[in-house]
C-alpha cells in the first residue's frame, strides 16, 4: 500500500478509488497520473499493456476528469476511451489494461484537499475549513493558509511549513500531502486581493474592534483581545513601508518588543505565552468564518524570534475617518496611504 492509499479505519473524505481484485483504496491527487513508470506515476500500475504514463484524473470545474493519452486506451463503464477525457460520475468502473488488478471503481467524489495521514494509516487530518479534524485529533495545533496557498501548522509558537512529505506533529509522525485543486488556488488569490482588515479605534483607543471585509461580505470579528496585538503589527509595518524599509524585512518586531509594547497599550503586563495563545484564538476564530474565513487565517507571520502582521490589505479608521491603510498587494509592495498626524 502505498503513500496514497488508505485503510477502512477512518472515513476516507475528496475523490476515492477502490480497486476491485485488492480493496486497495487510493485518494485521488487534484492530478493523479497512473502507469507503469513508477517514479513519475502517482499510482504506479504493472501489465505490459499498461503505458508509462496512462492516464490523468484531474480535478476540473468542480468534477472528476479522465484524460486518456496511453498506446491502448481505457475503459471507463466498459467505454473504449483513448486519448480523449470523459467526465467521471460516481461508481464509474475503470480499467487501464486487460489484466484484473487494473479496475478500479470510483467510490466517492469529493473535491480534493491537502491532508496529514498517520504511517499507521489509522488517522487522516483533512485540511479545509468544513473539515473540524485537526481540531479533533491535534487540539493543539492552529493551522493556517497562506495567501501563497500553503498550509502552516503552529504549535507552542511555533510555525512550520508544511512541505510534502513526513513531518512531526503534537510529538507524532504524519505524512503531509499537498492536495490543493489548483482552480481553487487561483479563485481564492483573486479573493483574497479583494479582501482587507479594518480597525476600528475609539478616540481613546481604549477599544478595537476588528472587521474582516470581503467585496461587500463584511465579518464582524469585534473586540478581542489580540486587537491589540495586531494593530501593533499592523503599525508596525505601516511605519516600515513610510521609511522605504525594504519589503522582505517591513514590519517585523522581535517578541521581546512586542510583548513590551503591548503591555503599555493595553496597560498590563503580558508576557510571549500570552501573545502565543491570543494569535492561536485569533487563527481558530478565522477558520471558524466560513466559507472564507480560513484563507486569512495566516495573518501574522513569524521567524525566529520575530513576528509581523502579513501581506493582508488592511485599513485603520479613527472617529470615522482612515488614518492609515495598506489597501492591495502593490500598496504593501510600491504604495503606502498614511495621515502623518497618527502616531505610530
Amino acid at each position: 500500500m502505498d503513500d496514497e492509499s488508505a485503510s477502512n479505519k477512518y472515513h476516507l473524505p475528496m475523490g476515492v478509488l477502490i480497486n476491485l481484485r485488492t480493496q486497495e483504496k487510493v485518494i485521488l491527487r487534484s492530478q493523479h497520473v497512473f502507469g507503469r513508470n513508477a517514479q513519475a506515476s502517482t499510482t504506479h500500475l504493472t501489465g505490459s499493456d499498461v503505458s508509462l504514463s496512462h492516464a490523468v484524473i484531474s480535478w476540473v470545474n468542480d468534477q472528476w476528469q479522465l484524460h486518456d493519452h496511453s498506446r491502448n486506451g481505457t475503459l471507463v463503464n466498459s467505454r473504449y476511451i483513448h486519448q480523449c477525457t470523459v467526465t467521471l460520475h460516481q461508481d464509474a468502473v475503470i480499467q487501464f489494461s486487460s489484466k484484473e488488478g487494473n479496475r478500479w471503481k470510483l467510490i466517492r467524489i469529493d473535491a480534493p484537499a491537502s491532508y496529514l495521514i498517520s504511517p499507521d494509516k489509522e488517522r487522516l487530518i483533512e485540511l479545509t475549513a468544513e473539515s473540524d479534524d485537526a481540531s479533533r485529533l491535534l487540539p493543539e495545533i492552529s493551522f493556517f493558509f497562506s495567501r501563497e496557498s500553503i498550509w502552516y501548522a503552529e504549535e507552542k509558537g511555533n510555525a512550520i511549513e508544511l512541505k510534502e512529505g513526513q513531518v512531526e506533529l503534537g510529538g507524532k509522525e504524519w505524512l503531509f500531502v499537498q492536495n490543493e485543486p489548483l482552480e481553487e488556488t487561483l479563485s481564492n488569490e483573486e479573493l483574497i486581493r479583494q479582501a482587507h482588515f479594518q480597525f476600528e479605534l475609539t478616540p481613546d483607543e481604549e477599544h478595537i474592534f476588528l472587521k474582516l471585509i470581503i467585496n461587500d461580505l463584511k465579518y464582524e470579528l469585534g473586540e478581542l483581545a489580540c486587537n491589540s496585538i495586531l494593530l501593533t503589527l499592523a503599525r508596525k509595518k505601516l511605519q516600515d513601508h513610510q521609511n522605504e524599509l525594504g519589503r522582505a524585512e517591513q514590519g517585523w518586531v522581535s517578541v521581546g518588543q512586542l510583548v513590551r509594547e503591548v503591555s503599555r497599550e493595553i496597560m498590563k503586563d503580558i508576557d510571549q505565552y500570552y501573545v502565543n495563545v491570543q494569535l492561536y484564538r485569533i487563527r481558530k476564530k478565522l477558520v471558524q468564518l466560513k466559507p472564507f474565513g480560513y484563507l486569512f487565517s495566516g495573518v501574522v507571520e513569524r521567524r525566529p524570534g520575530e513576528l509581523r502582521f502579513a501581506d493582508n490589505p488592511f485599513q485603520i479608521r479613527k472617529e470615522n475617518r482612515v488614518v492609515g491603510e495598506m489597501m492591495t498587494y502593490s500598496d504593501i509592495r510600491d504604495t503606502v496611504k498614511c495621515n502623518k498626524s497618527l502616531e505610530l
